[in-house]
């Protein structure tokens, strides 16, 4: 029984650890992917066509995250255009600062 709720606590343990790390890659694609969608239905209510975010990004990539609060984190993060939609150039680069909240990530743009 012992041996059953150590590992348990060990388990448990070690799912918090993997919680209190900055956003994975795939969770700061998934909030610029989000970003996009809201962008492209607002650009369609002035008359633009609608474009999938899936269309308009080849990729997204997070680097250099430093902690810069109890549950949030400085990044920088690169996100590559597909050429047809490249209007500033096919990367851009920016400072993104990630809290990590009851609902999951919150993103906003470090100036």
């Amino acid at each position: 029984m012992k041996a059953r709720f150590g590992a348990l606590w060990i388990i448990t343990a070690l799912a918090l650890a993997g919680c209190s790390g900055p956003p994975s890659n795939a969770e700061v694609e998934a909030i610029v992917l989000d970003s996009m969608a809201q962008w492209m239905a607002f650009i369609k209510q002035e008359g633009q066509p609608e474009v999938p975010p899936e269309e308009v990004i080849h990729a997204v990539s997070r680097d250099g995250c430093e902690r810069t609060g109890e549950s949030s984190y400085e990044c920088l993060v690169t996100t590559t255009y597909n050429p047809q939609y490249a209007v500033m150039g096919e990367q851009h680069t920016q400072r993104m600062r990630f809290t990590k909240t009851s609902d999951g990530w919150y993103a906003e743009e470090v100036q």
